[in-house]
C-alpha cells in the first residue's frame, strides 16, 4: 500500500515526529537523539558523526541538527506553504544571521515538513530556497518536503507498516472500483492483456511509473469479476502477506508491486504460492519494468509469471485524445461528487490541450484533480496546480538540486540521450571535464534511484526523468549544453541516433538566442565546428544581411574563409529546408557585393549543391553580358551539373569559348565538379578544350582535369584473366 499525502496530514504533528525520528535512524544512523524543544521553542534532534548523506559519495560530516514541522494541508496548500517559506526564511537567518552555526558549532542541519513544495521554475518552493541558499551563503543545509518524506516512507517496509498498518488481504471496495470504471480509459495494450489472462488464467503488467498499472489491474479484474460471476476480488498490497493468503477459489487477485515498490524486493519461495492459487483462481501481477527485469535476473520470476508480459509504457499507450478523456472523466466524476463547480470543470476544459501536454500521464492527471478547489478560474493558478501535480518531476528536480556540480555534470550528459553506454558517458565527461570511469560509475550507482545500469547500457528509470532533468539543465546551463552537444557530435564512438538528438538539441537551444550572442560564440577562440553548423542557419533565418555581414567580418583578415568557418559553413545546409536556402541565395545573387565577391562566391557554391534540381529558376535570371551574373551562373550550372549534366552541359560548353580566361578557367572548374561517371565521358571534350586553350594556366588545369579522369577510368576497368 502506497502512503498518500492525505494519509501523512492526518497522522498529526505527534505521530509526524514519531515517523521522521525512526527514518532518521534508517537515512542517517542510530545515534540520532529524541525530538526536544530548542532555544527557540523548535522541536528538534541531534546527531554527531559522519553519514551517508545527501549521498553515499558526498558524506556530511560533523555536529547536526534536524528540525521537524507540521502543518494542516487540508487547511490549504498555499497557506501551508506561505508559513514555510516564512519558516525557512527565519532558519536560514538564524543559522547565519544570527550566527546559530558558529554558536552551536552546527555543521549540518536538515528542515523537514510534511507540506509538499512546488518544482515551478523560478516560482516554486524549491528554487526560493535554493537562491536563499546563495543568499545567505549556507552550504549544508538541507529540506525534507512532504514528497520526499513520502518517498522515505515507502521506500522504508518497517516505517510504513508501523505508522500505517494495513490488514493484510483486501477486497477491493466498491467505492474504489466505482471509481476506476468511470474514470479508466484503457491504454492500446488492454485487449491483449485481457486475452492473455482469459488464456492463462495470470497476467503480468509491467511499466514505467505512474502510467496507470494498478488502475489497469483493478479495471481488468473487475471486468473478470463480473462476466464470469467470480466470487471475490482480492489485492495483496505487500509481499509480506503472501504467507497469509487464505484458500480461496474462484476469485481474482491482484499483486500489486508484487517485486517491490521503488526497488527490487526478494519473494523468495513465494512465487511457488502463486502458481498453487492459479488452479482455481484468476492472478494479475503489476510492476515496474526495472523492478521486473532485476527480478528475472535474479530467477525469481518462473514461467507462469513471466509467460506474458504485455508492457504499458508512458509513450505510445495513450494518445493524447486518451489523455483528454481521462482528463474528462475525473472532473465529472469530482463535479458528481460536488468537490467541483460547473464553472471550474468549464474553464480546466478550455484549457485541457494545454494541461495534458503538461502532465503527460494518467497519474498525474488524477493528481491534478485531486488537487483542484472551486477557485481555478486564473492561468497563474492553473499552471501552479499543474506543477504541483507532476509527482515524478517534482521527486526529479528536489534530488538533482542539491547535488555538488560533478555530479550534476555527469547526469545533465545522461539527460540529452535516451539510452547510452557507460564507454559513451566515459567519452563525454572525460573530454570535458577530465572525469575517471570510476567516478562516473559512482555517480551513476548513488542516483541509482533515477538511473537504470546493467550491462554497460545507462538509461533512466522512467521518460520524465530524463524529460525533466533535460529541461532543469537546459533553463539553469544552457550554454553548458550546447557545448556537451557539440562535444558528442564530434565523438566517433557515439551512434548515429544519439547525435540525431544531440543536433535537436543544439537547434532547439541555439534557436532562442539573439543575434548579439551568436556573435559572440562565433568569435570565441575556441568555438566548436558542429555548433556552429547549428548557428549559421539559425543567423539566416533571422536576417540575410546581418548573417552576410558576420561571415564577411570573420573572413575578413584572409580575404576568404578559414577551415573551420569554411566547413561549418558547408555543412550547415543541412539544417535547413530548401524554400531558406532558395531565399539566401536570392539574396547572395542580388548583391554582387564586387569587394567580397570571391566570398560571395563561395557561399553560393556551398548552398547551391544542396538544391541541384532547383537552380533553373536561378540561372534563366542571370545576364550573360553582366560578368558578375555570368560567373555566378558558370557556379551553379556546376552544381546543376552533378545532378542533370544534360542540361548543364550545353550551356558550360558555350562559354568555354570565352574570350576572358577566367570565364574559360571557371567553366572548366564547373565542369570538374561533375560526378566521376561523368568524367569518364568527358574526356574528349577536355582535349578539345586544351587545344583551343591559349592561357598557360587554363592549359595546366585541363591536363590535371584529363589526368584524374584517366585515373578514375583506369580504376574502373576489370583486369583481364
Amino acid at each position: 500500500m502506497k502512503i498518500t499525502l492525505k494519509k501523512l496530514n492526518y497522522v498529526g504533528f505527534d505521530d509526524f515526529e514519531r515517523i521522521i525520528k525512526t527514518l532518521l535512524l534508517t537515512v542517517i544512523g542510530p545515534g540520532v537523539t529524541p525530538f526536544t524543544t530548542g532555544k527557540d521553542g523548535a522541536r528538534e534532534a541531534k546527531y554527531v558523526g559522519k553519514a551517508c548523506y545527501p549521498t553515499n559519495v558526498e558524506q556530511w560530516d560533523g555536529y547536526w541538527v534536524f528540525q521537524v514541522k507540521h502543518y494542516d494541508i487540508s487547511k490549504g496548500l498555499d497557506k501551508a506553504r506561505k508559513a514555510v517559506k516564512y519558516a525557512i526564511d527565519n532558519e536560514l537567518k538564524k543559522l547565519t544571521v544570527y550566527g546559530y552555526f558558529k554558536d552551536t558549532k552546527c555543521d549540518n542541519y536538515i528542515y523537514v515538513t510534511n507540506v509538499p513544495f512546488t518544482g515551478e521554475h523560478k516560482r516554486g518552493l524549491h528554487d526560493y530556497i535554493e537562491n536563499k541558499k546563495k543568499e545567505y551563503k549556507v552550504k549544508h543545509f538541507d529540506y525534507w518536503d512532504g514528497e520526499k518524506v513520502l518517498a522515505y516512507i515507502n521506500a522504508t517496509p518497517k516505517v510504513r507498516e508501523t505508522f500505517f498498518p494495513i490488514s493484510g488481504i483486501q477486497e477491493l471496495s466498491k467505492e474504489e472500483v466505482d471509481r476506476i470504471n468511470r474514470v479508466y480509459v484503457p491504454p492500446i495494450q488492454y485487449e491483449e492483456l485481457k486475452k492473455s489472462l482469459l488464456r492463462n488464467r495470470i497476467v503480468s503488467i509491467v511499466g514505467q511509473p505512474h502510467v496507470g498499472k494498478s488502475a489497469t489491474a483493478i479495471y481488468l479484474a473487475n471486468e473478470i469479476f463480473v462476466e464470469y460471476d467470480l466470487n471475490n476480488m482480492l489485492m495483496v498490497p505487500i509481499i509480506e502477506h503472501l504467507t497469509q493468503i487464505p484458500k480461496v477459489w474462484n476469485s481474482v487477485l491482484i499483486f500489486d508491486d508484487l517485486f517491490g515498490e521503488i526497488i527490487f524486493e526478494s519473494i523468495g519461495r513465494s512465487s511457488k504460492i502463486i502458481t498453487s492459487l492459479l488452479n482455481h483462481n484468476y492472478i494479475i501481477i503489476t510492476s515496474r519494468d526495472y523492478i521486473f527485469e532485476t527480478a528475472r535476473g535474479k530467477e525469481e520470476i518462473n514461467e507462469n509469471i513471466s509467460s506474458n508480459i504485455p508492457t504499458i509504457i508512458q509513450e505510445g499507450s495513450y494518445t493524447s485524445s486518451d489523455l483528454k478523456d481521462i482528463l474528462r472523466n475525473h472532473l465529472n466524476f469530482e463535479q458528481a461528487k460536488g468537490g467541483l463547480s460547473a464553472n471550474t470543470v468549464k474553464y480546466i476544459n478550455s484549457n485541457k490541450s494545454i494541461i495534458v501536454d503538461q502532465l503527460r500521464f494518467p497519474h498525474n492527471i488524477q493528481v491534478f484533480t485531486d488537487s483542484l478547489t472551486d477557485n481555478i478560474n486564473t492561468k497563474a493558478r492553473l499552471r501552479e496546480i499543474v506543477s504541483i501535480s507532476k509527482k515524478i518531476e517534482n521527486v526529479v528536480l528536489n534530488w538533482v538540486q542539491h547535488k555538488k556540480e560533478s555530479i550534476q555534470n555527469i547526469l545533465m550528459v545522461c539527460s540529452l540521450g535516451t539510452v547510452f553506454s557507460i564507454d559513451d558517458i566515459y567519452v563525454i565527461c572525460n573530454s570535458k571535464w577530465g572525469y575517471s570511469l570510476i567516478e562516473i560509475e559512482s555517480t551513476i550507482e548513488s542516483n541509482s534511484r533515477l538511473l537504470f545500469y546493467n550491462d554497460n547500457v545507462v538509461k533512466f528509470r522512467h521518460p520524465s526523468f530524463n524529460f525533466t532533468l533535460f529541461e532543469y539543465f537546459k533553463n539553469n546551463k544552457r550554454s553548458l549544453v550546447v557545448e556537451v552537444a557539440a562535444i558528442a557530435l564530434t565523438t566517433e564512438r557515439i551512434p548515429l541516433t544519439s547525435k540525431s538528438k544531440f543536433r535537436r538539441i543544439l537547434q532547439e537551444i541555439v534557436g532562442d538566442l539573439d543575434k548579439h550572442t551568436l556573435l559572440q560564440i562565433i568569435q570565441s577562440k575556441n568555438v566548436n565546428k558542429n555548433l556552429l553548423e547549428v548557428i549559421w542557419p539559425t543567423l539566416i533565418r533571422m536576417d540575410y544581411k546581418y548573417t552576410y555581414d558576420v561571415i564577411a567580418t570573420v573572413s575578413s583578415k584572409r580575404k576568404k574563409l578559414n577551415t573551420k568557418v569554411k566547413q561549418s559553413f558547408a555543412a550547415s545546409k543541412i539544417y535547413l529546408k530548401n524554400k531558406e536556402i532558395i531565399g539566401f541565395l536570392k539574396y547572395l545573387i542580388h548583391i554582387r557585393n564586387k569587394e567580397n565577391f570571391r566570398l560571395v562566391e563561395q557561399l553560393i557554391y556551398y548552398y547551391s549543391f544542396a538544391i541541384r534540381n532547383k537552380l533553373e529558376f536561378f540561372i534563366n535570371q542571370l545576364d550573360d553580358n553582366r560578368t558578375d551574373d555570368l560567373k555566378f551562373k558558370i557556379i551553379l550550372l556546376g552544381s546543376m551539373g552533378t545532378k542533370d549534366p544534360e542540361k548543364a552541359l550545353p550551356l558550360l560548353k558555350k562559354y568555354a569559348n570565352h574570350h576572358i580566361a577566367m570565364i574559360r578557367m571557371r567553366t572548366y572548374k564547373s565542369i570538374s565538379s561533375f560526378d566521376k561517371d561523368e568524367q569518364i565521358k568527358l574526356i574528349e571534350l577536355y582535349k578539345q578544350f586544351k587545344d583551343k586553350e591559349v592561357n598557360k594556366n587554363n592549359i595546366q588545369k585541363l591536363e590535371k582535369m584529363i589526368g584524374n579522369a584517366r585515373k578514375f577510368q583506369a580504376s574502373r576497368q576489370v583486369p583481364s584473366g
